[in-house]
């Protein structure tokens, strides 16, 4: 029935329109004869003269022939309807093309009963609901749904039915892997982007990384031309007060090693570089005494407890212009230049305490030699700190062959803070240098100093 009103709705509605318009155009010359009637509204040769010759009686004569076509035409659509299919199974053998549903296999919809525990189903579409416990204990009920089963009279345990009936429905995503999570994984949020969520790799696999976090063959704590952030007041027993400031950075470029932030291993390239200037607080402009310059490519390795450097590394003198201009103006400037290769080892005895040494061979200019070797050891914390920090205590020896290995010593201590065990690291202490001055402007005088500072390794 539905589909045959469908068919002749819009036939009568279109027959009607043709009925009405019929109509409208007869009363429309009805009232322009009328008015053409009159001699002060008639325009001679206008449009309106055209009616005026036509009689009233055939527009009277048309209006009831509408009104008979009308008539007539409603038993025809009718009858045409009536050869239409009223339902979807009469409507599949003459639409063979369409595919419909069978009413008669759609069973009505049914609820299962609160206190079963059994799937109600039957050949073809089934009827199903779920059963779940309010935070209150009061029980409520999904709305149903239909799909396949062959759940037939079959035990479900509880809590499985909604289960089975996901992994039957072949149009379902596979919900197996989220529903045998063993942990909730909330989504990222606007102030957390999970902006890695796609990166899973074993922090102990090795694999190339660009730009790798930490490093693994860490600066020297008490070595006093290592590039970091460092300011250091002192007593100089030859200048008198000094300000000694460090500013540089080392940082990894490439590594082929794992990914563990507490202990990095495998092989890493990295970058160097620094400025070591010595200014005197007290002068006129805290005027620059001089300041050194270095920059290194090292190339490190590390497994296990052990740690292995080699590389390159360039370190220069300059002498400050306002030290001739204001403090010593007869000051000769001497060009120290090294250019060196360096080959390193480190041990761990315990993640806590290291040892190590360093040997390198250089190529020089201004009084500088080729050997120099360096070495020391390191009580450090090797734990997330937090915001107590820990003590450290760092000894560092350093003999060039330019004043016959005396070289020089540096012992510094204080507390110290960190995240990783072997991460970047702040420290604030104390620090006494004693032995040929590591300002290579002057490295020939001898000069103890002792004074208070901070640290930052990267």
């Amino acid at each position: 029935m539905l589909l045959s009103l469908r068919v002749c709705r819009p036939l009568h509605f279109a027959l009607l329109l043709i009925v009405f318009m019929s109509r409208a155009t007869c009363i429309r010359r009805l009232f322009s004869a009328g008015a053409a009637s009159r001699p002060h509204r008639t325009v001679p040769g206008g449009p309106c003269a055209l009616w005026v010759r036509r009689p009233i009686r055939p527009v009277v004569g048309r209006i009831a022939a509408a009104c008979l076509l009308s008539l007539l035409a409603w038993p025809a659509i009718a009858a045409f309807a009536a050869d239409t299919p009223n339902n979807y199974s009469d409507a599949a053998t003459i639409y063979p093309s369409i595919k419909f549903a069978s009413q008669a296999s759609i069973a009505p919809p049914a609820m299962i009963p609160q206190d079963s525990d059994r799937a109600a189903a039957i050949d073809g579409l089934a009827t199903f609901s779920q059963q779940e416990e309010t935070p209150g204990d009061a029980p409520i009920r999904l709305i149903s749904f239909q799909q396949p089963s062959n759940l037939a009279e079959e035990q479900v345990p509880p809590g499985m039915m909604l289960q089975q009936m996901v992994q039957q429905d072949t149009h379902a995503p596979d919900l197996n892997a989220l529903a045998n999570q063993s942990a909730y994984c909330p989504p990222p949020t606007a102030s957390a982007p999970d902006v890695t969520g796609d990166y899973h790799c074993d922090c102990n696999a090795w694999h190339w990384q660009v730009l790798p976090q930490g490093i693994i063959y860490q600066s020297y704590m008490a070595g006093t031309k290592e590039p970091r952030f460092a300011t250091y007041f002192d007593q100089n027993s030859v200048m008198g007060d000094m300000w000694d400031v460090s500013l540089g950075a080392r940082a990894g470029i490439f590594r082929y090693g794992n990914d563990d932030p507490n202990w990095p291993e495998g092989w890493q390239l990295d970058i160097e570089g620094g400025v070591f200037p010595r200014l005197d607080p007290q002068g006129f402009s805290t005027p620059l005494i001089g300041d050194d310059f270095r920059f290194g490519i090292p190339l490190t390795y590390g497994g296990d407890r052990w740690e292995f450097k080699m590389g390159y590394y360039h370190i220069s003198a300059h002498l400050g212009d306002e030290y001739l201009l204001y403090v010593n103006p007869l000051a000769n400037r001497i060009n120290y230049v090294r250019d060196s290769a360096i080959l390193g080892a480190g041990y761990f005895f315990t993640p806590s305490f290291r040892t190590y040494g360093e040997v390198g061979y250089a190529a020089v200019d201004g009084g500088a030699k080729p050997v120099e070797l360096q070495f020391g050891c390191e009580w450090m914390q090797a734990r997330n700190t937090g915001f107590r920090g820990g003590p450290f205590a760092a000894i560092n020896g350093d003999l060039r062959q330019e004043v016959d290995y005396g070289g020089n010593v540096s012992v510094q201590f204080g507390w110290m803070w960190r995240q990783y065990a072997r991460g970047s690291n702040f420290r604030i202490g104390g620090q006494y240098f004693y032995g040929k001055d590591d300002e290579y402007e002057f490295f020939n005088q001898t000069v103890s100093r002792f004074g208070w500072g901070m640290w930052y390794d990267f």
